[in-house]
């Protein structure tokens, strides 16, 4: 009799986690919603004010450190088209527009096997992965 009544706590218990876990879906989906549709108005809210706010900042932080792991991955992402492309590319090669970038040679050096442009401090090129003068095999 106890053991029944015990699996049968456990088993109430469990649906109770997954009842409270789907209401929790449930909000943050509602609040998902919410942000999506006013994340764009100057005008909200003061309750809401601040935490769209850090929304929004972290938003920021994410792009930069999503363009900070491509820079180390040799890409980039065209603001026009959002395909990737090489890194320091002036024109996209899905779309034709121009990037921005206007990387200087000065900084740079060129990889004798492909000759792909590099960061002076690459030990291993980018594009074929030869090691470079400096680089530790």
């Amino acid at each position: 009799m106890f053991d029944k009544s015990k699996n049968e706590m456990k088993k109430i218990e469990k649906n109770m986690d997954q009842v409270e876990s789907r209401i929790r879906e449930n909000i943050c989906e509602i609040g998902r919603l919410f942000y999506d549709a006013n994340k764009d108005k100057d005008e909200t809210d003061d309750s809401y004010k601040d935490l769209m706010e850090t929304v929004r900042q972290l938003e920021k932080e994410k792009k930069e450190l999503y363009r900070e792991k491509l820079k180390l991955q040799g890409l980039m992402q065209c603001e026009s088209c959002n395909n990737l492309i090489a890194y320091g590319s002036t024109f996209c090669n899905h779309c034709g527009q121009k990037t921005g970038m206007n990387i200087s040679l000065e900084k740079k050096k060129i990889c004798p096997f492909c000759g792909t442009q590099l960061d002076e401090d690459t030990l291993f090129c980018v594009s074929c992965g030869k090691q470079l003068d400096g680089g530790e095999a």
